[in-house]
Protein backbone atom coordinates (compact mmCIF):
# COMPACT_ATOMS: atom_id res chain seq x y z
CA UNK A 1 0.00 0.00 0.00
CA UNK A 2 1.14 3.61 -0.93
CA UNK A 3 1.66 5.85 2.05
CA UNK A 4 1.68 9.61 1.35
CA UNK A 5 3.85 12.32 2.89
CA UNK A 6 2.58 13.41 6.25
CA UNK A 7 3.71 17.27 5.44
CA UNK A 8 0.19 18.62 5.32
CA UNK A 9 -0.79 19.39 1.53
CA UNK A 10 1.74 17.62 0.01
CA UNK A 11 0.13 14.01 -1.77
CA UNK A 12 3.57 12.83 -3.16
CA UNK A 13 4.61 9.58 -2.14
CA UNK A 14 6.83 9.07 1.12
CA UNK A 15 9.67 7.52 1.30
CA UNK A 16 12.25 8.55 4.27
CA UNK A 17 10.47 8.86 7.79
CA UNK A 18 7.36 9.48 6.89
CA UNK A 19 7.68 12.07 4.56
CA UNK A 20 8.59 12.56 0.35
CA UNK A 21 11.93 13.07 -0.94
CA UNK A 22 12.15 16.84 -1.16
CA UNK A 23 10.53 17.39 2.24
CA UNK A 24 12.72 14.71 3.48
CA UNK A 25 15.28 16.73 2.14
CA UNK A 26 14.31 20.43 3.48
CA UNK A 27 13.95 18.80 6.97
CA UNK A 28 17.44 17.25 7.29
CA UNK A 29 18.58 20.90 5.61
CA UNK A 30 16.99 22.72 8.49
CA UNK A 31 18.28 21.10 11.09
CA UNK A 32 21.92 21.35 9.99
CA UNK A 33 21.81 25.25 9.39
CA UNK A 34 22.74 26.70 12.13
CA UNK A 35 25.41 29.36 12.36
CA UNK A 36 29.09 29.11 13.11
CA UNK A 37 30.02 28.88 16.76
CA UNK A 38 32.96 31.61 16.20
CA UNK A 39 31.07 35.34 17.50
CA UNK A 40 29.91 37.37 14.90
CA UNK A 41 30.31 34.88 12.49
CA UNK A 42 26.91 34.56 10.47
CA UNK A 43 28.23 32.10 7.96
CA UNK A 44 26.08 28.22 8.53
CA UNK A 45 28.13 25.29 10.22
CA UNK A 46 30.00 23.33 8.38
CA UNK A 47 31.93 20.57 10.73
CA UNK A 48 32.11 20.57 14.40
CA UNK A 49 30.26 23.73 14.87
CA UNK A 50 31.67 25.77 12.67
CA UNK A 51 31.87 27.34 9.01
CA UNK A 52 34.38 26.73 6.68
CA UNK A 53 36.68 29.07 7.21
CA UNK A 54 36.80 28.92 10.71
CA UNK A 55 36.94 24.69 10.51
CA UNK A 56 39.97 25.12 7.82
CA UNK A 57 41.49 27.61 10.26
CA UNK A 58 40.77 25.48 13.16
CA UNK A 59 42.95 22.22 11.07
CA UNK A 60 46.16 22.27 13.44
CA UNK A 61 47.39 19.02 10.66
CA UNK A 62 47.41 20.31 7.66
CA UNK A 63 50.33 21.29 5.95
CA UNK A 64 51.83 24.62 4.21
CA UNK A 65 51.22 24.85 0.67
CA UNK A 66 54.40 23.12 -0.95
CA UNK A 67 55.04 26.48 -3.15
CA UNK A 68 57.57 28.19 -1.80
CA UNK A 69 56.76 31.66 0.54
CA UNK A 70 53.25 30.46 0.62
CA UNK A 71 51.81 30.04 3.87
CA UNK A 72 48.01 28.84 3.00
CA UNK A 73 47.05 25.25 4.02
CA UNK A 74 47.34 22.47 1.94
CA UNK A 75 43.62 21.68 0.41
CA UNK A 76 44.87 19.30 -2.42
CA UNK A 77 48.21 17.61 -3.73
CA UNK A 78 50.40 19.92 -1.65
CA UNK A 79 48.49 23.07 -2.89
CA UNK A 80 46.43 25.69 -1.02
CA UNK A 81 43.55 26.59 -3.00
CA UNK A 82 44.72 28.96 -5.13
CA UNK A 83 47.73 27.25 -6.44
CA UNK A 84 45.83 24.26 -6.90
CA UNK A 85 43.35 25.86 -9.12
CA UNK A 86 46.07 27.07 -10.95
CA UNK A 87 47.84 23.63 -11.42
CA UNK A 88 44.66 22.23 -12.48
CA UNK A 89 44.14 24.63 -15.16
CA UNK A 90 47.23 25.23 -16.34
CA UNK A 91 49.05 22.48 -15.14
CA UNK A 92 51.78 24.74 -13.39
CA UNK A 93 50.51 26.39 -9.85
CA UNK A 94 52.68 29.73 -10.78
CA UNK A 95 51.16 30.20 -13.74
CA UNK A 96 48.61 32.86 -14.39
CA UNK A 97 50.27 34.96 -11.66
CA UNK A 98 52.34 38.17 -12.69
CA UNK A 99 54.98 39.13 -10.65
CA UNK A 100 54.24 41.81 -8.10
CA UNK A 101 53.64 45.14 -10.05
CA UNK A 102 54.97 43.74 -13.34
CA UNK A 103 52.29 45.22 -15.30
CA UNK A 104 52.60 48.88 -13.43
CA UNK A 105 56.35 48.53 -14.50
CA UNK A 106 55.62 47.69 -18.13
CA UNK A 107 53.62 50.46 -18.67
CA UNK A 108 55.83 52.90 -16.80
CA UNK A 109 59.32 51.62 -18.86
CA UNK A 110 56.90 51.87 -22.20
CA UNK A 111 55.79 55.53 -21.41
CA UNK A 112 59.23 56.14 -20.66
CA UNK A 113 60.18 55.32 -24.31
CA UNK A 114 57.62 55.04 -26.34
CA UNK A 115 57.51 52.68 -29.69
CA UNK A 116 55.91 53.80 -32.91
CA UNK A 117 54.17 50.39 -33.32
CA UNK A 118 51.63 48.72 -30.82
CA UNK A 119 52.56 47.09 -27.64
CA UNK A 120 50.10 44.35 -26.49
CA UNK A 121 49.50 43.88 -22.87
CA UNK A 122 50.24 40.22 -21.66
CA UNK A 123 48.67 39.92 -18.58
CA UNK A 124 44.74 40.54 -17.28
CA UNK A 125 42.09 41.53 -20.14
CA UNK A 126 38.56 42.58 -19.45
CA UNK A 127 36.31 40.79 -21.58
CA UNK A 128 36.45 42.83 -24.27
CA UNK A 129 40.41 42.48 -24.18
CA UNK A 130 41.70 45.45 -22.64
CA UNK A 131 44.21 45.26 -20.18
CA UNK A 132 43.25 45.85 -17.10
CA UNK A 133 45.12 46.32 -13.40
CA UNK A 134 44.90 47.96 -9.83
CA UNK A 135 46.35 51.36 -9.39
CA UNK A 136 45.73 53.74 -6.32
CA UNK A 137 43.30 51.10 -5.10
CA UNK A 138 40.93 51.21 -8.14
CA UNK A 139 40.75 49.09 -11.00
CA UNK A 140 41.89 50.92 -14.36
CA UNK A 141 41.82 49.97 -18.02
CA UNK A 142 45.28 50.02 -19.18
CA UNK A 143 45.32 52.06 -22.27
CA UNK A 144 43.41 54.97 -20.02
CA UNK A 145 46.42 54.35 -17.28
CA UNK A 146 48.77 54.56 -19.78
CA UNK A 147 47.76 57.71 -21.43
CA UNK A 148 47.79 60.01 -18.36
CA UNK A 149 50.54 58.75 -17.30
CA UNK A 150 52.01 59.34 -20.80
CA UNK A 151 50.76 62.79 -20.74
CA UNK A 152 51.93 63.50 -17.51
CA UNK A 153 48.33 63.93 -15.86
CA UNK A 154 47.79 63.87 -11.85
CA UNK A 155 44.39 61.33 -12.59
CA UNK A 156 42.67 60.36 -16.10
CA UNK A 157 39.62 62.75 -17.29
CA UNK A 158 36.09 62.81 -16.53
CA UNK A 159 34.33 59.82 -17.36
CA UNK A 160 33.11 62.02 -20.07
CA UNK A 161 36.39 61.31 -21.94
CA UNK A 162 37.39 57.88 -23.78
CA UNK A 163 40.72 56.60 -24.88
CA UNK A 164 40.72 56.28 -28.53
CA UNK A 165 42.10 53.68 -30.14
CA UNK A 166 43.95 55.04 -33.57
CA UNK A 167 46.22 52.23 -34.37
CA UNK A 168 42.54 49.81 -34.18
CA UNK A 169 43.82 47.13 -32.30
CA UNK A 170 42.21 48.15 -28.78
CA UNK A 171 40.23 45.09 -28.06
CA UNK A 172 43.56 43.14 -29.22
CA UNK A 173 45.23 44.47 -25.66
CA UNK A 174 47.01 47.44 -27.37
CA UNK A 175 48.47 50.28 -24.75
CA UNK A 176 51.08 51.73 -26.98
CA UNK A 177 51.45 55.58 -25.67
CA UNK A 178 51.12 57.01 -29.46
CA UNK A 179 48.16 54.72 -30.45
CA UNK A 180 46.06 56.63 -28.08
CA UNK A 181 44.54 59.60 -27.53
CA UNK A 182 41.35 61.07 -25.79
CA UNK A 183 38.14 61.69 -27.11
CA UNK A 184 34.41 61.48 -26.87
CA UNK A 185 31.86 58.46 -26.87
CA UNK A 186 31.16 59.64 -30.19
CA UNK A 187 34.13 59.98 -31.58
CA UNK A 188 35.58 56.55 -30.42
CA UNK A 189 32.00 55.28 -32.35
CA UNK A 190 32.88 57.15 -35.55
CA UNK A 191 36.09 55.88 -35.33
CA UNK A 192 34.95 52.36 -35.38
CA UNK A 193 32.68 53.14 -38.41
CA UNK A 194 35.98 54.91 -40.60
CA UNK A 195 37.91 52.18 -39.95
CA UNK A 196 34.82 49.50 -41.19
CA UNK A 197 34.12 47.53 -37.77
CA UNK A 198 30.84 48.01 -37.92
CA UNK A 199 28.73 45.32 -39.51
CA UNK A 200 26.75 46.75 -42.13
CA UNK A 201 24.22 45.77 -45.46
CA UNK A 202 23.37 41.69 -44.80
CA UNK A 203 26.48 41.14 -42.07
CA UNK A 204 24.15 43.14 -39.47
CA UNK A 205 22.53 40.47 -37.58
CA UNK A 206 18.97 42.87 -37.91
CA UNK A 207 18.97 42.98 -42.13
CA UNK A 208 15.94 41.98 -43.35
CA UNK A 209 17.01 42.80 -47.20
CA UNK A 210 19.87 41.99 -49.08
CA UNK A 211 22.41 43.67 -52.21
CA UNK A 212 20.15 42.51 -54.75
CA UNK A 213 16.77 43.58 -52.84
CA UNK A 214 18.14 47.17 -52.51
CA UNK A 215 19.43 47.84 -56.23
CA UNK A 216 15.60 45.96 -57.17
CA UNK A 217 13.95 48.36 -55.01
CA UNK A 218 16.08 51.57 -55.99
CA UNK A 219 15.20 50.36 -59.82
CA UNK A 220 11.73 49.70 -59.39
CA UNK A 221 8.79 51.86 -60.59
CA UNK A 222 6.35 49.87 -58.26
CA UNK A 223 4.72 51.69 -55.21
CA UNK A 224 6.14 51.42 -52.10
CA UNK A 225 3.55 49.63 -50.60
CA UNK A 226 3.92 47.13 -53.36
CA UNK A 227 7.90 46.73 -52.89
CA UNK A 228 6.83 46.88 -49.20
CA UNK A 229 4.97 43.36 -49.40
CA UNK A 230 7.51 41.72 -51.57
CA UNK A 231 10.07 42.33 -49.54
CA UNK A 232 8.44 41.86 -46.42
CA UNK A 233 9.28 44.99 -44.75
CA UNK A 234 7.44 48.37 -44.19
CA UNK A 235 6.69 51.32 -46.61
CA UNK A 236 8.81 53.44 -44.57
CA UNK A 237 11.49 51.27 -44.79
CA UNK A 238 11.26 51.03 -48.52
CA UNK A 239 11.19 54.94 -48.33
CA UNK A 240 14.32 55.04 -46.63
CA UNK A 241 16.28 53.03 -48.83
CA UNK A 242 14.99 54.88 -52.12
CA UNK A 243 15.88 58.05 -50.54
CA UNK A 244 19.50 56.36 -49.49
CA UNK A 245 18.63 57.09 -45.46
CA UNK A 246 19.18 53.13 -45.13
CA UNK A 247 22.26 51.66 -47.41
CA UNK A 248 23.35 55.13 -48.47
CA UNK A 249 26.90 53.19 -48.85
CA UNK A 250 25.69 50.73 -51.46
CA UNK A 251 26.36 52.06 -54.91
CA UNK A 252 23.74 51.69 -57.86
Amino acid sequence: MTTLCQVDGCDKTACKKGMCDRNYRQARRAETLTPCKIDDCQTNAYRKGLCPKHYKASRTDLAPCSVEGCDSKVIARGYCTNHYHRFMKYGDPLAGQAPPNAGLDLIKATVANPPDECVFWPYGKTEAGYGTLIYQGHRITVPRLTLTLYEGLDEPPGPGIVTRHKCGNGLQGCFGPKCLEWGTPADNIQDTVDMDRVPKGEDHCHAKLTEKAVQHIRESELHNETLAAMHGVSRFTIHAVKTRKNWAWLDD
